[in-house]
């Protein structure tokens, strides 16, 4: 009797999905018909961490100090220019420090350590000396042109003294020292497009540029030439020595806008054509759509290379890294 009231069930069970089952061929609910969405990949600097360091602790040793300004190095390339770094230096120590010099890039973490001879010291003397000892991977000189390196440990001597009555780095090496994680988020990697040798191409002329001021610096790097290794290859096209004025690179509603110096205004039709075309590509990451205004001596050259036949009609190759 049981039995025979279970398999009763089921074929009622059954009869009841069925008619479900035979009228809707589509069960999951997925939509067979309608126009494709193509949904783009959220762009990796919208991903990007950024980090919000504090300045010294009170009455912190020098270990801790110079684990300190380490971690204050990353967001004063990204955001606030090393205001918070700074904290941690003497006052002499600030104003000698340039953190424009180089980039030393590091694998790992650093491993600080009071020096051997002063292993014993007590917080009353004058000077205390930390070694840090990094796995150095890469270097960045001051135009931002990366070189790898064959791994290898390095070690940095910082030498620490009282400022009323707290520690603060008094001497240390010169440039800016990041982890390889931290070099990935507050450094972008910039092609400035430079015209080749034969003027029938353009190349990039790679570059890791500060996330808080890149499109200025990409266009102060892209008026001062090439990178070394590349000055065989391309022409100088900037003839007329033109630099950027203060505070010349702002965004609004899309548009970069660009004040240049008013020595622009001696070049050729031709040579503010193509300089215009170098701009626009290497602030839009090789992209021709790019809006920009580049205004220099009360003129406006935003269109220059639309206005001159010459650029216009150039069937330019542009590489890509």
């Amino acid at each position: 009797m049981t039995r025979m009231l279970v398999t009763m069930l089921v074929v009622l069970l059954f009869g009841c999905l069925l008619p479900v089952l035979s009228g809707c061929s589509n069960v999951l609910g997925l939509p067979k018909s309608g126009a494709v969405q193509v949904i783009k990949p959220a762009e990796q600097d919208a991903r990007r961490i950024f980090t919000n360091p504090s300045g010294p602790v009170k009455d912190a040793q020098p270990e801790a100090i110079v684990k300190g300004f380490f971690d204050a190095l990353p967001a004063g390339v990204q955001s606030d220019g090393f205001k918070t770094a700074r904290r941690f230096l003497t006052g002499a120590a600030s104003n000698w420090w340039n953190s424009d010099a180089e980039t030393t890039v590091y694998s790992g973490a650093p491993q600080i350590a009071r020096k051997a001879s002063f292993a014993d010291s007590s917080a009353a003397n004058d000077e205390i000396a930390v070694s840090v000892r990094l796995q150095v991977q890469g270097m960045l000189d001051s135009h931002g042109v990366y070189l790898a390196v064959p791994e290898e440990t390095e070690t940095y001597d910082f030498t620490l003294s009282k400022v009323q009555g707290q520690w603060r780095i008094g001497k240390l090496p010169s440039g800016v020292m990041v982890g390889a994680d931290d070099f990935k988020q507050a450094y972008r990697q910039v092609s400035l497009y430079q015209l080749g040798t034969s003027r029938k191409e353009l190349i990039p002329d790679v570059r890791w540029l500060c996330w808080r001021d890149w499109r200025a610096r990409a266009v102060e790097e892209l008026l001062n030439g090439s990178a070394a290794w590349l000055r065989d290859a391309v022409v100088d096209t900037n003839t007329e020595q033109v630099t950027l004025r203060s505070n010349g690179v702002t965004v609004h509603d899309s548009t970069i806008r660009i004040r240049l110096s008013s020595v622009m205004n001696r070049m050729t039709d031709a040579e503010r054509s193509v300089l215009v075309r170098q701009l626009r590509l290497s602030l839009g990451d090789g992209s021709k759509e790019t809006s920009i205004d580049v205004v220099a001596g009360g003129r406006n050259y935003s269109h220059a290379e639309t206005v001159h036949r010459w650029i216009r009609d150039r069937q330019w190759t542009q590489y890509t890294h």
